[in-house]
């Protein structure tokens, strides 16, 4: 029986505060629900600490109530959110949370004449870089988190990222800050000659106030500073006393501003300097015996002035070496398996970067997918290191440490010394040209003893960075790291950070707990391993349970699957919600809490209950436990996080576990018993079609389905394609699926057909369940009946020695992922049709039927699990339509919003249809403008096509086959 999760109420202060914010006028959301809470509890570092509300402002003004009623509020605090990709706890708080990612993330003005751009604090740099690509512009940092990293939050840790030496940190490229002072008041921050300053400084209001203060507090300090701060080209970020008053005179805060982590003020829009999209780029990849030699190179790569040096250690290269991400960039690489360093030349023709990248030993690329795939595999440091095998795992808080590049190969043969000392695996990667380096030592924060070397190791960097003239936080923020502060910096200057934070928020409402604490304020910052560790929290779930949920405990938080591209296959439903719950990152986070009371109260979650689901109670009990369900019942299970997220979160691996769980004490509705029962039903149904038809238009359909497919006419049994031949005659097996049997015949006809054209004789084997909806749907012992039968099936078809051969995506990917799950890893290789094909043409000449007599163009829109877990199934169709003359191009799109029965689910048909209209009517809009014919090789796919757009997309086997009969 799984415990009572009883969610706890906000606090009285939390609620009256909410309830005046929204009689104040207040346009977006609002919630205390544990589900959103705990959504935003995380971000990418160590910490979890879980905040009393969230709110989701739509403009300046929202933000502007929010500060003015807690004015009267003395125990609220706020604190600002974008990506939620900080790595030291930044956007964390008790208080409540503004997010803007949800709502406030327009493009507000764009002047290309200017190159200058401005836009709401939520909007995430891919997307701006997007909207400036058609005009040859771009935002100047480039970050590896680029895909949902906001341009609020760039601002508020003063990121940097690749090519920093050249473009400096996002401060360096502020025109205008838009900010929301304490108080309140809406100011616009930019820079000032003394007499404008002069001139604003006599206001008679808040901003005045504030600038006398601040002018006081920099002129004060300006010897000490002068003095103290560190001359490097990552300069230190946040209340950056030494850049106010600028080298052409004027007087700027946003040097306070940027890098403040929102404790100064809440930015509520962004002025920025853009720039040209480089004309010519070249990349030179060289390998390194050691990662010391990569290091000591680096300063002699410096004096070609190239844009960028990255660097990748062996243990990076070697894990990378075994992810997906690896045939696209493997034969980029030099010869061996040591480190690398990815050198970047920019410059306005190829003539000039050829020219500063002569006589450099690696490999030289210059094609734009070529370089992208080889950043790509820079970019996917993190998320590879979070695939390190055993209980510990790489985690940041000795991040980004930045030393004069000079000092760096010293430095770290320290630091490796160091962590060495501990015994800890570590991976090592970042921007060597300025002596940011990247550290994430492996721990098992479930481990008392683990935790105590955060302390230690945190202490000792902190020591050796100061001794090399650097800084222990050099790209992304301090967040709970400011305790260290007066290390650096000394008392005095210290001292001044605090008064500049007096000036701005003399009360302690912004962000507390990060920076500094205002005079006069006793809410220091807490020391690093006095804030909550996530790994405490998961620590009170027994090893067992976390070892079965390992795809809730294992995600890092790096908010990969939060990226708001639509054309990105994960996560469709966040897309269309931009709910934070609906990501694998917020569902992972909740199950993760579920399984942590679950424990506690004594439930074993690793052991499946018994199917007592038919006499189970039917009162569902508003607990948390309910608003886990629901953020898991917008799952589409299209399985595109346990594919693309770097550490391979599965969510409807944990759904199905979870809904095993919930229904062994919650009754089931009919509408699952339906469902469960469609592989039974409907290969009996389909082979009386029109029957089967005309029941379904005269019967009520199933509760809670709506538009459900129609099954083929004539049945496929009732068809005899040429080429089809007994097992002992064929020359392979076709292994059909009930969805393209049932209701897709001219699919599965057409793959007959096609294989025959070849000159392969086709067995189209027996229909056997293969159990996926069981899987989607929890009922994971039925599940495992199902797949040791499908199994069997298989097994007796592999026996006959023919390939076997699949048209369905899901049906093979089921096969290569549910059984391995189910404990059959070594099930026989089921290939898709696509892939068969492939593999036969590299030795096999295409028959003359299919020489076209002239090429033609096609785009593939792909099976969203397919796109995710085996790319190089969809590419096989390039290959296929290449030897068949055509062209075929496989066009990055989203998830159609089908999914099996999950769009045919009546609560869901409206995001269904948004799914669609988001991502795969621009797309075949695109081709069909391009003169391309649009292909999909999923059934849902195609069946969404047809009922929401109107437009049956063909197989790629149909349109092979069509192209063959032209030539007849």
């Amino acid at each position: 029986m799984i415990p009572d999760t009883t969610c706890a109420s906000p606090a009285p202060a939390v609620s009256r505060f909410l309830s005046e914010v929204s009689a104040a006028g207040f346009s977006g959301d609002l919630t205390t629900s544990e589900a959103a809470r705990f959504a935003v509890a995380t971000d990418n570092s160590i910490y979890q600490v879980l905040p009393s509300a969230v709110v989701h402002p739509r403009s300046t003004a929202d933000v502007a109530c929010l500060l003015r009623t807690a004015g009267a509020h003395p125990a609220i605090r706020l604190c600002p959110r974008g990506g939620g990709t900080s790595t030291n706890g930044q956007c964390l708080t008790e208080g409540v949370v503004i997010d803007h990612s949800r709502h406030h993330d327009r493009l507000r003005t764009m002047n290309v004449a200017e190159r200058t751009v401005t836009v709401e604090p939520g909007m995430v740099l891919d997307t701006l870089n997007g909207l400036l690509e058609p005009h040859g512009l771009q935002v100047g940092p480039t970050l590896s988190t680029s895909s949902r990293a906001t341009i609020g939050g760039m601002v508020g840790t003063d990121a940097a990222g690749k090519g920093s030496r050249v473009l400096g940190k996002t401060s360096c490229h502020i025109e205008e800050l838009e900010v929301v002072l304490a108080d309140g008041t809406v100011w616009i921050s930019r820079a000032m000659t003394p007499a404008e300053f002069a001139w604003e400084s006599e206001r008679d209001d808040a901003v005045g106030q504030l600038l006398r203060s601040v002018i006081n507090i920099i002129d004060a300090s300006s010897d000490e500073v002068s003095a103290r701060f560190p001359r490097l080209s990552r300069f230190l970020a946040g209340y950056n006393l030494a850049r106010v008053r600028q080298d052409d005179g004027r007087i700027n805060l946003n040097w306070l501003l940027a890098g403040a982590e929102g404790t100064l003020a809440v930015i509520t829009a962004i002025t920025l300097r853009v720039i040209p999209i480089p004309a010519a780029k070249r990349l030179v990849v060289l390998r390194y015996e050691s990662f010391d030699a990569a290091l000591s190179e680096a300063q002699t790569l410096i004096a070609r002035n190239p844009h960028a040096i990255e660097t990748i250690d062996d243990l990076i290269v070697d894990l990378a070496s075994d992810s997906p991400l690896w045939p696209r960039v493997s034969r980029l690489m030099p010869p061996g398996r040591g480190p690398l360093n990815l050198v970047q030349f920019v410059g306005d023709d190829a003539t000039s970067v050829e020219r500063a990248a002569a006589g450099l030993p690696g490999v030289h690329l210059t094609s734009a997918s070529d370089i992208a795939a080889c950043w790509d595999l820079r970019k996917a440091g993190v998320g590879l290191l979070g695939k390190l095998p055993g209980a510990r795992k790489p985690v940041p808080f000795i991040e980004d440490t930045v030393v004069p590049p000079e000092h760096l190969a010293a430095y770290v043969c320290e630091l490796r010394a160091l962590l060495d000392a501990h015994g800890l695996r570590y991976g090592m990667f970042g921007h060597v040209d300025v002596g940011c380096l990247h550290v994430r030592p492996a721990l098992d924060l479930t481990d008392p003893g683990d935790v105590a070397k955060i302390r230690l190791i945190s202490d000792a960097t902190a020591a050796l960075t100061l001794k090399y003239g650097g800084l222990l936080w050099g790209e992304h923020g301090k967040g709970y790291r400011g305790e260290y502060l007066p290390l650096f910096v000394g008392p005095q200057i210290h001292h001044a950070f605090r008064q500049i934070k007096s000036a701005f928020d003399p009360t302690n409402r912004l962000n507390p707990g990060k920076l500094v604490a205002p005079c006069g304020c006793d809410e220091h910052p807490p020391a690093i391993d006095a804030v909550p560790l996530r790994g405490q929290s998961d620590a009170q779930i027994p090893a067992a349970v976390r070892e079965s949920w390992a795809s809730a405990v294992v995600c890092n938080g790096n908010g990969a699957c939060h990226a708001p591209d639509p054309h990105a296959v994960m996560c469709p439903s966040s897309k269309v919600t931009r709910n934070r719950i609906h990501t694998p990152k917020g569902r992972a986070g909740l199950v993760r809490e579920w399984l942590r009371r679950a424990s506690v109260d004594g439930y074993a979650a690793n052991r499946l209950p018994t199917m007592t689901s038919w006499k189970s109670s039917s009162t569902i009990q508003p607990d948390f436990t309910q608003e886990v369900k629901a953020a898991l019942d917008g799952c589409l299970a299209c399985k595109a996080c346990s594919g693309t997220c770097p550490v391979n979160v599965d969510v409807p691996d944990l759904k199905a576990k979870f809904l095993a769980h919930y229904h062994g004490h919650y009754r089931r509705p009919m509408r699952d018993w339906a469902i469960a029962a469609l592989e039974t039903i409907a290969p009996v149904a389909a082979r009386l079609p029109l029957l089967a038809n005309g029941l379904a238009n005269l019967l009520p359909t199933p509760t809670g389905l709506v538009d459900l497919p129609r099954f083929s006419v004539p049945s496929l049994w009732q068809r005899r394609p040429p080429g089809l031949a007994t097992l002992a005659d064929a020359h392979v097996v076709l292994v059909p699926d009930v969805f393209t049997a049932a209701f897709d015949a001219d699919t599965v006809t057409a793959a007959i057909e096609l294989l025959a054209t070849f000159g392969w004789r086709v067995h189209l084997a027996p229909l056997v369940a293969n159990g996926k909806p069981l899987h989607v749907l929890g009922m994971l012992h039925g599940w495992r009946r199902t797949a040791f039968a499908w199994r069997a099936h298989l097994d007796r078809l592999a026996a006959s020695g023919k390939p076997l051969i699949a048209v369905e995506p899901a049906v093979a990917l089921t096969e290569r992922d549910e059984l391995r799950k189910a404990g059959l890893a070594d099930a026989p290789r089921l290939q898709l049709l696509g892939e068969f094909l492939a593999e036969r043409f590299a030795t096999k000449k295409v028959p003359r039927a299919l020489q076209p007599a002239s090429t033609r163009d096609f785009h593939l829109l792909a099976h969203c699990t397919e796109q995710a877990t085996a790319p190089a199934a969809a590419q096989a169709w390039v290959a296929v339509f290449k030897a068949c003359g055509h062209r075929l191009t496989v066009v990055r799109t989203g998830c159609c919003g089908l999914a099996g029965v999950w769009g045919h689910c009546r609560e869901n048909a409206e995001e269904s249809r948004a799914l669609f209209e988001l991502s795969w009517r621009p797309r075949i809009a695109e081709a069909e403008a391009a003169g391309a014919e649009v292909v999909a090789d999923g059934f849902s796919c195609r069946h969404q096509a047809a009922r929401i757009a109107d437009k049956r997309l063909a197989h790629p086997a149909e349109a092979l086959l069509a192209l063959s009969k032209l030539g007849e």
